[in-house]
């Protein structure tokens, strides 16, 4: 029926062959659109992988620069680092020189209280020397005093006993002479006379004696105060000899301790000055 209509109304052809033309037309127009579309995405393409490229360029472009810039800004913390050490450095340097000096004024100090004790106990030696020689010069004069008198008692009792003896001969003869001279009658008298003499003299011999005696246990108390004066004078001879003995060995020992911690506190390689103030020291502390 549809195709009997068309083929029986001109106008119906002409109406689809319009159609059918303008159909054509807007297909070729299409297609042409289409192309041109396709081209203009080519040239999208293209210009979108030139955009990718310089935007790919521009990526590594700005990370050179990032690096560039990392290594300007390491370069510039390096080179304030290295100030900062330098600057370190300096000041360590400086707290070192003030920490020698003040270790070798103290030091010096030391010496000088060192010197000043070891003047002190030069001093007190000398003292004590001083009063030993007195000390020993007393006791020989009281040595000499007392051997004088004991040789003064002892010639005193040699004397004494001489005259003892002279008299008691001296009473003999004159005895003997009267005997000799007054016959039988006065010899009751006589030995009367001799018994009183020799009792008198028996006295005076006891009494002799006993002065003797006195003198002997007197010169015995003397000699043993002079024994125990000597013990304890050269008791206390030995113990102040000990004792500056001890001092010394202290100052020596101090000043040993003191050079040992100087050593281990300035090492020798790292510390060249080390060497002229221990020398210092030395010369300081002879």
């Amino acid at each position: 029926m549809v195709l009997m209509f068309r083929e029986s109304n001109p106008t119906f052809k002409f109406v689809v062959s319009e159609r059918y033309y303008q159909e054509e037309s807007e297909r070729k127009a299409m297609a042409e659109q289409i192309e041109q579309m396709g081209g203009q995405i080519e040239n999208y393409q293209k210009k979108l992988e030139e955009l990718q490229d310089k935007y790919t360029g521009q990526v590594r472009e700005c990370s050179d620069l990032t690096c560039r810039l990392d290594s300007t800004e390491a370069l510039k913390n390096l080179n304030q680092t290295s100030k900062m050490l330098a600057s370190t450095n300096e000041e360590l340097k400086k707290s070192q020189y003030a920490m020698e000096k003040y270790f070798i004024i103290s030091e010096q100090k030391k010496s000088g209280r060192e010197n000043k004790l070891s003047a002190d106990n030069k001093k007190v030696v000398d003292n004590y020397q001083a009063e030993l020689s007195e000390q020993i010069s007393n006791m020989f004069s009281m040595v000499a005093s007392c051997l004088s008198q004991q040789n003064a008692q002892i010639y005193g009792v040699n004397k004494l006993s001489q005259s003892r003896l002279e008299a008691h001969n001296k009473a003999i003869l004159e005895m003997k002479k009267k005997f000799l001279a007054s016959g039988d009658e006065t010899t009751s008298s006589l030995f009367d006379e001799l018994h009183n003499a020799l009792t008198s003299h028996q006295g005076e011999m006891v009494l002799f004696a006993r002065e003797l005696r006195q003198k002997f246990h007197t010169t015995m108390e003397q000699t043993h105060e002079m024994s125990e004066y000597i013990s304890s004078f050269f008791q206390k001879l030995m113990e102040e000899s000990k004792n500056a003995e001890n001092r010394v060995a202290e100052a020596n020992d101090n000043q040993l301790n003191s050079i040992i911690d100087f050593q281990k506190t300035h090492s020798w390689r790292d510390k060249p000055v080390c060497l002229s103030v221990l020398m210092a020291l030395l010369w300081l502390n002879p």
